[in-house]
C-alpha cells in the first residue's frame, strides 16, 4: 500500500480497483470482483463490465467527487495504474506520461448532513506494558474505546464498515509490528 500525491495505490491482481480521496481522508474502494451479479463480457482481448453497483454511503461528503485512480491487470499481471494529479491531470503511474481518459470522471453528491468529523479515541489499554522477549515472542490484549459524531461505526454496507489500525514502532523507527484491523460489522475482529 503506497500513497503518492492524491491517489493511494495497493498491488492487486484480477481485479480493477477504484479509490477516491476527499480532502486528508480515503473514501471507498471500489473492487469489481467484490460484486457477484456483474456482468463481464470478454471477446478475444477485449472485456466489458457491465451491472456494477457502487454505494455513496450515507452521510458522505456533498460537492464533486472526481475519480482518482483506476488500476487494470491482464491474464499475464501486466497492469496499468492510472491517478489524478493535484492540478487534475491524469497520469500513468509507471510512465508519467498524461493520459486523455475520453470519458466523464466525475459525479455529485448531494448531502445536508455530510460526516466529515473522524472518529474520536476515548481510549486504549494494553493488558501489560513491559515485554521480554529474549527468548520467545510476547503477546497482548488491547482495549480501545472510540466514539464518532455523526455515521457510527457499523453500516448496512460493507464499503463504509469501520476499521481500527494499529502499528508500533521501534525505538529507532526501523521495526514496525501489530497492524491491527478491525472491520467486522458483526462487531468481532
Amino acid at each position: 500500500e503506497t500513497t503518492m500525491g492524491e491517489y493511494m495505490y495497493r498491488e492487486q491482481q484480477d481485479y480493477i480497483e477504484i479509490l477516491n480521496q476527499i480532502p486528508d481522508e480515503w473514501k471507498d474502494s471500489v473492487r469489481i470482483s467484490d460484486y457477484q451479479d456483474i456482468i463481464i463480457s470478454v471477446d478475444d482481448n477485449n472485456i466489458s463490465y457491465d451491472n456494477i453497483e457502487v454505494t455513496i454511503p450515507q452521510y458522505s461528503e456533498e460537492g464533486t467527487w472526481s475519480l482518482n485512480y483506476i488500476s487494470v491487470s491482464d491474464a499475464v499481471r501486466n497492469y496499468l495504474s492510472i491517478y489524478r494529479d493535484s492540478d487534475g491531470n491524469y497520469k500513468n503511474i509507471q510512465t508519467n506520461e498524461l493520459i486523455d481518459l475520453g470519458f466523464k470522471t466525475e459525479f455529485e453528491v448531494i448531502s445536508s448532513n455530510p460526516d466529515t468529523t473522524p472518529p474520536e479515541f476515548k481510549n486504549l489499554e494494553l493488558s501489560q506494558y513491559i515485554f521480554d522477549v529474549t527468548d520467545s515472542y510476547a503477546t497482548f490484549d488491547l482495549s480501545a474505546d472510540l466514539t464518532d459524531d455523526i455515521s457510527g461505526f457499523i453500516s448496512d454496507s460493507h464499503f463504509t464498515q469501520s476499521n481500527i489500525d494499529l502499528v508500533w514502532s521501534s525505538p529507532s523507527g526501523g521495526q514496525f509490528f501489530g497492524t491491527i484491523r478491525c472491520s467486522d460489522v458483526s462487531g468481532a475482529c
